[in-house]
Protein backbone atom coordinates (compact mmCIF):
# COMPACT_ATOMS: atom_id res chain seq x y z
CA UNK A 1 0.00 0.00 0.00
CA UNK A 2 3.33 2.84 1.03
CA UNK A 3 4.23 1.73 -2.76
CA UNK A 4 1.45 2.35 -4.47
CA UNK A 5 0.95 5.81 -2.71
CA UNK A 6 4.55 6.57 -2.91
CA UNK A 7 3.97 5.30 -7.13
CA UNK A 8 1.07 7.39 -7.33
CA UNK A 9 2.61 10.37 -5.68
CA UNK A 10 5.47 10.55 -8.17
CA UNK A 11 3.31 10.52 -10.62
CA UNK A 12 1.53 13.14 -9.73
CA UNK A 13 5.09 15.59 -9.37
CA UNK A 14 6.30 13.78 -12.56
CA UNK A 15 2.89 14.88 -13.96
CA UNK A 16 2.96 18.40 -12.43
CA UNK A 17 7.03 19.06 -13.49
CA UNK A 18 5.84 18.11 -17.89
CA UNK A 19 3.09 20.17 -17.20
CA UNK A 20 5.00 23.16 -15.87
CA UNK A 21 8.07 22.72 -17.97
CA UNK A 22 6.23 22.68 -21.01
CA UNK A 23 3.96 25.60 -19.81
CA UNK A 24 7.67 27.63 -19.53
CA UNK A 25 8.35 26.04 -22.80
CA UNK A 26 5.38 27.38 -24.92
CA UNK A 27 5.64 30.74 -22.90
CA UNK A 28 9.51 31.03 -24.19
CA UNK A 29 8.65 29.85 -27.40
CA UNK A 30 5.76 32.53 -27.96
CA UNK A 31 7.50 35.04 -26.64
CA UNK A 32 5.94 38.46 -28.31
CA UNK A 33 8.26 40.95 -30.57
CA UNK A 34 8.02 43.75 -28.56
CA UNK A 35 10.24 42.06 -25.78
CA UNK A 36 12.88 42.90 -28.61
CA UNK A 37 11.66 46.21 -28.81
CA UNK A 38 11.94 47.19 -25.63
CA UNK A 39 15.51 45.46 -25.46
CA UNK A 40 16.49 47.41 -28.62
CA UNK A 41 15.13 50.93 -27.08
CA UNK A 42 16.68 50.18 -23.73
CA UNK A 43 20.30 49.64 -25.08
CA UNK A 44 20.17 52.62 -27.40
CA UNK A 45 19.11 55.11 -24.63
CA UNK A 46 16.08 55.20 -26.81
CA UNK A 47 17.26 56.25 -29.84
CA UNK A 48 16.14 53.51 -31.42
CA UNK A 49 12.55 52.02 -31.52
CA UNK A 50 10.71 49.51 -33.16
CA UNK A 51 6.92 49.56 -34.73
CA UNK A 52 4.60 47.50 -35.90
CA UNK A 53 6.08 44.17 -35.05
CA UNK A 54 5.57 40.85 -36.34
CA UNK A 55 6.13 37.52 -35.97
CA UNK A 56 7.53 36.95 -32.30
CA UNK A 57 10.74 37.44 -30.70
CA UNK A 58 12.57 34.38 -32.44
CA UNK A 59 11.79 35.52 -35.71
CA UNK A 60 10.10 38.69 -36.55
CA UNK A 61 10.39 41.67 -38.10
CA UNK A 62 9.41 45.22 -37.09
CA UNK A 63 10.02 49.35 -38.73
CA UNK A 64 13.37 50.14 -37.37
CA UNK A 65 12.68 54.07 -36.03
CA UNK A 66 15.00 56.47 -34.50
CA UNK A 67 14.69 59.31 -32.35
CA UNK A 68 15.86 62.40 -31.53
CA UNK A 69 15.21 63.80 -28.09
CA UNK A 70 15.97 67.38 -28.65
CA UNK A 71 14.46 67.73 -31.88
CA UNK A 72 11.30 65.48 -30.56
CA UNK A 73 11.07 64.09 -33.84
CA UNK A 74 11.60 60.34 -35.61
CA UNK A 75 11.97 58.73 -39.02
CA UNK A 76 11.91 55.51 -40.23
CA UNK A 77 15.26 53.85 -40.83
CA UNK A 78 14.79 50.54 -41.92
CA UNK A 79 11.90 47.66 -42.23
CA UNK A 80 14.01 44.98 -39.98
CA UNK A 81 13.58 41.37 -40.24
CA UNK A 82 15.79 39.00 -37.39
CA UNK A 83 15.83 35.54 -36.69
CA UNK A 84 16.89 34.81 -32.43
CA UNK A 85 18.12 31.72 -31.05
CA UNK A 86 19.75 30.48 -27.99
CA UNK A 87 22.80 28.59 -27.36
CA UNK A 88 25.88 28.11 -24.84
CA UNK A 89 28.43 29.92 -25.39
CA UNK A 90 26.59 32.91 -26.94
CA UNK A 91 23.58 32.56 -24.41
CA UNK A 92 21.42 34.58 -27.20
CA UNK A 93 22.38 35.45 -30.80
CA UNK A 94 20.32 37.03 -33.02
CA UNK A 95 21.06 38.33 -37.19
CA UNK A 96 19.53 41.11 -38.75
CA UNK A 97 18.52 41.68 -42.02
CA UNK A 98 17.07 44.23 -44.61
CA UNK A 99 15.09 41.55 -47.09
CA UNK A 100 17.49 38.99 -47.64
CA UNK A 101 20.49 41.03 -46.66
CA UNK A 102 22.30 40.72 -43.53
CA UNK A 103 23.18 43.28 -41.49
CA UNK A 104 24.29 43.39 -37.86
CA UNK A 105 25.17 40.36 -35.89
CA UNK A 106 23.90 40.88 -32.24
CA UNK A 107 24.68 38.15 -29.43
CA UNK A 108 25.30 38.45 -25.43
CA UNK A 109 27.99 36.43 -23.51
CA UNK A 110 29.29 36.79 -20.14
CA UNK A 111 31.41 39.87 -21.36
CA UNK A 112 27.46 41.77 -22.10
CA UNK A 113 25.69 42.02 -25.19
CA UNK A 114 27.67 42.10 -28.38
CA UNK A 115 27.31 44.12 -32.04
CA UNK A 116 28.93 42.82 -34.75
CA UNK A 117 29.01 43.44 -38.73
CA UNK A 118 26.93 45.84 -38.65
CA UNK A 119 26.43 47.34 -42.28
CA UNK A 120 23.38 49.99 -42.80
CA UNK A 121 23.01 51.95 -45.89
CA UNK A 122 20.56 54.68 -46.33
CA UNK A 123 19.37 57.84 -47.39
CA UNK A 124 20.21 61.22 -46.24
CA UNK A 125 16.48 62.33 -47.08
CA UNK A 126 15.52 59.77 -44.60
CA UNK A 127 17.17 61.69 -41.62
CA UNK A 128 16.11 65.32 -42.97
CA UNK A 129 13.44 65.86 -39.89
CA UNK A 130 16.32 64.75 -37.16
CA UNK A 131 18.87 67.68 -38.08
CA UNK A 132 18.29 71.20 -39.07
CA UNK A 133 21.65 71.54 -41.22
CA UNK A 134 20.24 68.16 -43.57
CA UNK A 135 16.93 70.21 -43.61
CA UNK A 136 17.99 74.13 -44.17
CA UNK A 137 20.73 72.84 -46.34
CA UNK A 138 18.23 70.39 -48.67
CA UNK A 139 21.31 67.91 -48.09
CA UNK A 140 20.99 64.74 -49.95
CA UNK A 141 22.99 61.26 -50.79
CA UNK A 142 23.62 58.26 -49.14
CA UNK A 143 24.96 57.47 -45.37
CA UNK A 144 26.56 53.77 -44.86
CA UNK A 145 28.05 52.96 -41.26
CA UNK A 146 30.01 50.18 -40.82
CA UNK A 147 31.16 48.90 -37.45
CA UNK A 148 33.15 45.69 -36.63
CA UNK A 149 32.15 45.13 -33.33
CA UNK A 150 30.83 46.77 -30.41
CA UNK A 151 30.40 45.85 -26.68
CA UNK A 152 27.53 47.66 -24.86
CA UNK A 153 28.38 46.93 -20.88
CA UNK A 154 28.33 49.07 -18.23
CA UNK A 155 30.36 51.07 -20.91
CA UNK A 156 30.31 51.25 -24.44
CA UNK A 157 33.53 50.35 -26.57
CA UNK A 158 34.17 50.31 -29.90
CA UNK A 159 34.44 52.09 -33.41
CA UNK A 160 31.72 53.33 -35.78
CA UNK A 161 32.70 54.37 -39.01
CA UNK A 162 30.40 56.56 -40.88
CA UNK A 163 30.88 57.57 -44.75
CA UNK A 164 28.79 60.34 -46.53
CA UNK A 165 28.45 59.39 -50.09
CA UNK A 166 27.99 61.80 -53.23
CA UNK A 167 27.03 64.81 -50.61
CA UNK A 168 25.03 67.60 -52.84
CA UNK A 169 23.04 70.65 -51.25
CA UNK A 170 19.73 72.12 -52.95
CA UNK A 171 21.27 75.79 -52.34
CA UNK A 172 24.88 75.09 -53.91
CA UNK A 173 24.88 75.99 -57.64
CA UNK A 174 27.62 72.89 -58.20
CA UNK A 175 26.66 69.15 -57.06
CA UNK A 176 28.38 66.84 -55.29
CA UNK A 177 30.08 68.86 -52.58
CA UNK A 178 32.12 65.53 -51.95
CA UNK A 179 32.54 62.21 -49.83
CA UNK A 180 33.42 62.54 -46.31
CA UNK A 181 34.34 59.82 -43.59
CA UNK A 182 33.49 60.06 -39.51
CA UNK A 183 34.60 57.90 -37.11
CA UNK A 184 33.37 57.91 -33.64
CA UNK A 185 34.65 56.32 -30.98
CA UNK A 186 31.79 54.99 -28.99
CA UNK A 187 33.56 54.66 -25.15
CA UNK A 188 35.10 59.00 -25.65
CA UNK A 189 32.27 59.80 -28.15
CA UNK A 190 35.27 61.44 -30.13
CA UNK A 191 34.43 62.50 -33.67
CA UNK A 192 36.63 62.79 -36.33
CA UNK A 193 35.82 63.56 -39.90
CA UNK A 194 37.82 63.86 -43.24
CA UNK A 195 36.54 64.26 -46.64
CA UNK A 196 38.25 62.70 -49.42
CA UNK A 197 40.73 64.53 -52.00
CA UNK A 198 38.27 65.25 -54.75
CA UNK A 199 35.73 66.85 -52.66
CA UNK A 200 34.91 70.24 -53.83
CA UNK A 201 33.68 70.99 -50.10
CA UNK A 202 36.83 70.19 -48.18
CA UNK A 203 35.62 69.68 -44.36
CA UNK A 204 37.82 68.84 -41.44
CA UNK A 205 37.73 68.87 -37.64
CA UNK A 206 36.61 66.93 -34.74
CA UNK A 207 34.42 66.91 -31.82
CA UNK A 208 32.09 65.20 -29.79
CA UNK A 209 28.34 64.50 -29.74
CA UNK A 210 27.46 67.91 -27.67
CA UNK A 211 29.32 69.57 -29.77
CA UNK A 212 30.98 69.18 -33.63
CA UNK A 213 32.40 72.08 -35.57
CA UNK A 214 34.41 71.67 -38.76
CA UNK A 215 36.94 73.26 -40.88
CA UNK A 216 35.52 74.41 -44.65
CA UNK A 217 37.25 75.21 -47.81
CA UNK A 218 36.22 75.81 -51.46
CA UNK A 219 38.43 74.12 -54.01
CA UNK A 220 40.35 77.41 -55.78
CA UNK A 221 38.32 76.31 -59.16
CA UNK A 222 35.14 76.83 -57.88
CA UNK A 223 34.98 79.31 -55.99
CA UNK A 224 33.13 81.88 -58.05
CA UNK A 225 30.46 79.65 -58.90
CA UNK A 226 30.18 79.24 -55.17
CA UNK A 227 30.17 82.23 -53.76
CA UNK A 228 26.56 82.54 -52.77
CA UNK A 229 26.47 78.93 -50.95
CA UNK A 230 29.84 79.53 -48.91
CA UNK A 231 27.91 82.97 -47.47
CA UNK A 232 25.70 80.68 -45.69
CA UNK A 233 28.85 79.00 -44.41
CA UNK A 234 29.75 81.65 -41.70
CA UNK A 235 32.40 84.65 -41.88
CA UNK A 236 35.46 83.44 -43.08
CA UNK A 237 38.45 83.15 -41.15
CA UNK A 238 41.56 85.19 -42.17
CA UNK A 239 43.08 82.30 -44.14
CA UNK A 240 39.97 81.95 -46.05
CA UNK A 241 38.54 78.70 -44.64
CA UNK A 242 34.98 79.02 -42.62
CA UNK A 243 33.90 77.47 -39.17
CA UNK A 244 31.13 75.23 -40.13
CA UNK A 245 28.96 74.30 -36.66
CA UNK A 246 27.41 70.89 -37.27
CA UNK A 247 25.69 70.92 -34.30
Amino acid sequence: MNFTRFSISNNKLLTSTIFIVSFIYVLVLNMPSWILGNVISEYSNHRLQLFNTHGDFWHGSGLLVVYNDKLDKSSPLVLLHWKIKPGLKKFVEANFYVGENPIADLYLDKRGVNLDKVNVSLSISQLNQLSDIIKDFGVSGNINVITQHLLLNKQVTGQIDIKLEHISSGVSKINPLGTYNLSLDAATGNINVNSTPDSILNLSGSGNPAGLILNGTIQPQYREDMAQFVTLLGVPTPNGSYQIKVF
